[in-house]
């Protein structure tokens, strides 16, 4: 089901995604002109992962739902960072795309006011 939404999106003439799936990370980047790939420190990423689960505030669920993450989840946030070259090189496969890199939320910020 999830990959026939997908490919609905992708068929479409505009599109934005948002998503760290690297098992269609080749596919989304065919038909992207513009990736905005966020790198932010670890620190970072760890910290936010925890104040949203325990703020129960979940882009993907309808109301507030607080938590504590569990260990594999803490574990996968703390670790992302290491698949980071191995997408960035998937990604500069696709000679057409146009690959932001934004690794903080200053440069965040600048790429918003740019627009």
């Amino acid at each position: 089901m999830w990959l026939k939404r997908l490919q609905t999106a992708l068929d479409g003439d505009a599109w934005i995604l948002d998503g760290n799936y690297g098992s269609t990370l080749d596919r989304r980047a065919a038909r992207a002109d513009t990736v905005i790939f966020f790198v932010p420190p670890r620190e970072l990423c760890l910290l936010r992962m925890l104040r949203r689960e325990l703020s129960g505030q979940h882009p993907h669920i309808a109301g507030l739902r607080p938590r504590l993450p569990d260990w594999e989840f803490v574990r996968y946030t703390w670790t992302y960072l290491r698949k980071v070259p191995q997408m960035l090189e998937t990604l500069a496969q696709h000679r057409h795309l146009r690959l932001v890199l934004v690794r903080s939320d200053r440069e965040a910020r600048q790429l918003l006011k740019r627009g």
